[in-house]
C-alpha cells in the first residue's frame, strides 16, 4: 500500500488575523507590592524573621502554581481578558484582589502562628509596650495584628506592560 503526500489546505487568513489580535493584546502582568516600605513588611510577614516575626506565608501560599484555586482563577481571568470580556485594568485589579485575599488565609490563624508570650504580656498590659514610633493603635482583634495593617493591603497592586515579541 502506498500513501501519497496530500497537501493540507489551511485557512491562513483567519489564523493570521487571530494571531495579530493576540499579539496586540499580549501583556505581562506583575502583581505584588511595589512600595519598598510595604514590600519589606510583606516579605518579613511572609517569610518571618528569626526571633522577631513568625512566618505567616500570606503571599507564597496564595500566589503559587501549586495552589489549584490560583491556577483556575488565572486561567479564567486570562481567557476573559483575551476574549475581550474584561479590560486590562479589570484583569489587573482581579489579580491584585486575589493576591490580597492571601492575607485572609486560614493558615495565618493556625495555632502554630500564635503570638509570642512576650507579645501577649504586652497586650495584656503586664509589660510596657516598646516605642515603635507607631501613631495609631490597632483596632483589630489580637490574632489579626501582624497579619495586615491596611497600609500593606492597599499597597498590593499590579503593573502591566506590552509583552516583547
Amino acid at each position: 500500500m502506498r500513501v501519497r503526500n496530500m497537501p493540507v489546505k489551511m485557512e491562513r487568513k483567519k489564523f493570521n488575523k487571530k494571531l495579530k489580535e493576540l499579539q496586540k493584546k499580549a501583556k505581562t502582568f506583575e502583581v505584588g507590592i511595589f512600595n519598598p516600605e510595604s514590600a519589606r513588611k510583606g516579605m518579613l510577614l511572609d517569610r518571618g524573621e528569626r526571633g522577631q516575626q513568625i512566618a505567616r506565608p500570606w503571599f507564597s501560599h496564595n500566589m503559587t502554581v501549586y495552589n489549584d484555586d490560583f491556577k483556575d482563577f488565572m486561567v479564567e481571568v486570562i481567557d476573559d481578558f483575551y476574549n475581550g470580556k474584561i479590560s486590562e485594568k479589570e484583569a489587573g485589579k482581579l489579580m491584585a484582589d486575589f493576591c490580597k485575599s492571601g492575607l485572609d488565609l486560614a493558615e495565618l490563624k493556625d495555632p502554630k502562628f500564635e503570638l509570642t508570650e512576650y507579645t501577649k504580656l504586652i497586650k495584656a498590659g503586664l509589660l510596657k509596650r516598646p516605642n515603635t514610633g507607631r501613631r495609631k493603635a490597632s483596632i483589630e482583634e489580637a490574632e489579626k495584628i501582624g497579619v495586615d495593617s491596611g497600609k500593606m493591603r492597599k499597597s498590593i497592586t499590579y503593573k502591566s506592560r506590552k509583552t516583547k515579541k
